[in-house]
């Protein structure tokens, strides 16, 4: 995650990735150092995924993810 200083504030920016689910459907994941993952459905992060813990296809994704060293 990089932080870029502007007047009054910090903004901070972190990857997206695309992971694909074995269904073959997709979601899109923003990677936090410190919070750790969102979910999306869409690409400009609008669409959500809430309690995607619940999901075991996007819960799979997830530990290959972390298991490849947080790479897609």
């Amino acid at each position: 995650m990089s932080c870029i200083r502007i007047p009054n504030g910090i903004i901070c920016m972190y990857p997206t990735y695309r992971l694909r689910l074995e269904d073959g459907t997709c979601v899109f994941m923003s990677w936090h150092d410190c919070c750790g993952p969102e979910f999306y459905r869409d690409k400009n992060e609008r669409r959500w995924i809430d309690e995607w813990w619940e999901n075991p296809l996007i819960v799979k994704a997830l530990d290959w993810f972390t298991g490849r060293g947080n790479r897609a």
